[in-house]
């Protein structure tokens, strides 16, 4: 589940503007993962590690919300662009990327080479109303050093997008929530809250 949606059910009020609702969660939400012999599409992230994952997505223009996961290397494997290419130029306005790093490799969503190439391919193929949730779990890094300053200027790097939000989990079930871009425009510098995940 999108972030931004997670904190509106909680009761927190945040702008939901076109930021898409999934009716059909087997064609509408879409998790993308390459690791070890974990590969490519599930609808719920939920079962990855669950049952075999999907080759092909049999529609692209269905799909309105992808919880893409950064890995080393994912780009040596052509589906990785693929994947974001098609999600990014479907014919959906209104729609929802989820950038996480994974438990699997210790390191932040921003050492990852990856990261760059990411951006690139938003900034190539990005919409007007396109939501970026970037999501950077540091809790399970050894003596990590947290510059949250470093972290949202990398974070906006991701620039080409309707909105943008940073959300920093330095423990498993509490992250911080930086509002960074809404309605395409910078937001000001605010006080970061820490919100608890249930």
């Amino acid at each position: 589940m999108s972030l931004i949606k997670y904190l509106n059910c909680q009761g927190v009020d945040v702008d939901l503007s076109h930021i898409p609702n999934i009716y059909d969660e087997k064609i509408e939400n879409l998790c993308y993962m390459i690791f070890n012999n974990h590969r490519y599409f599930w609808n719920t992230c939920d079962l990855i590690y669950k049952q075999k994952g999907i080759e092909q997505v049999e529609n692209w223009n269905n799909v309105k919300y992808l919880d893409y996961k950064v890995t080393t290397s994912m780009f040596e494997d052509d589906n990785s662009l693929n994947c974001l290419k098609n999600f990014l130029t479907n014919s959906q306005n209104n729609k929802i990327l989820h950038l996480v790093n994974t438990i699997h490799e210790k390191k932040s969503l921003f050492d990852f080479d990856e990261w760059n190439i990411i951006c690139d391919i938003v900034d190539k193929y990005s919409n007007n109303f396109l939501t970026i949730e970037v999501v950077n779990k540091i809790y399970f890094i050894e003596k990590y050093i947290l510059n949250l300053n470093y972290e949202i200027e990398k974070c906006k790097e991701m620039f080409n997008c309707y909105r943008l939000e940073f959300f920093l989990f330095n423990k498993e079930h509490n992250f911080y929530r930086v509002p960074l871009i809404l309605r395409g425009i910078d937001l000001p510098k605010t006080e970061y809250k820490e919100y608890v995940e249930y």
